[in-house]
């Protein structure tokens, strides 16, 4: 009788486990479902949540263009070209002369029916030697200050564009339609030689230019 009893209450222990661990699973595997509704009832969601505000770009002002360096284009159907070479040189331990560069400027006047409408003086420097570079330098500076002494002047540009140390060229363009050579500030620099006036005769111009020791010819670029 007492091993009926006790098997009895066995097979109930037994069905009590059972029955826990399947509330356990049940539990477990809808915990997720718990979770979110839990959170539901702390975090009501409001019936119509609001609509965030865009905010609308402001076309009134419209977006300023950074201001670009303009390069002028020389004007004239025909062209004379005046041409000047100088070398610098160094003296040598021998009692001579070495040179270390060189300096190439030709000018070109842009003229129609024989009158001056535009200048385009270009300057090509060319090193032999590293004791030219400071010179390189020195000139581009140069160049570079008359261009931003003149940044807001119509009808006047500058470019420079340097090689290496031993290589520049510049090009200096004047529309004398536009400006007069008089209005053109040179920063103080009296070497750059700019001769002519608007619609002054050819002839002319080249006779100026030739007394500066320039060699002057027909033809172009």
């Amino acid at each position: 009788m007492q091993q009926a009893g006790m098997n009895k209450k066995g097979n109930t222990d037994t069905i009590i486990y059972i029955v826990i661990i399947v509330i356990i699973g049940v539990f477990v595997f809808n915990m997720k479902n718990i979770y979110n509704f839990t959170s539901g009832l702390r975090n009501p969601k409001p019936s119509n949540p609001p609509t965030p505000e865009v905010e609308e770009p402001d076309t009134s002002k419209p977006q300023e263009e950074e201001e670009k360096y303009t390069i002028v284009k020389p004007i004239g159907e025909n062209q004379m070209v005046c041409e000047y070479t100088e070398t610098s040189d160094i003296p040598s331990q021998d009692g001579g002369n070495i040179t270390t560069g060189s300096k190439k400027i030709s000018v070109y006047l842009y003229n129609t029916d024989s009158k001056l409408k535009s200048i385009n003086e270009k300057v090509a420097y060319e090193g032999i030697d590293s004791d030219y570079t400071n010179y390189i330098y020195s000139e581009r500076k140069k160049y570079e200050n008359i261009k931003d002494a003149n940044l807001k002047l119509e009808g006047f540009s500058i470019e420079t564009e340097l090689s290496g140390t031993l290589s520049l060229t510049t090009s200096l363009v004047v529309d004398l339609e536009k400006v007069k050579l008089a209005d053109i500030d040179f920063d103080g620099v009296n070497n750059v030689i700019i001769l002519g006036e608007y619609d002054q005769n050819i002839t002319d111009v080249v006779t100026q230019y030739e007394m500066k020791g320039y060699v002057c010819k027909d033809g172009g670029e």
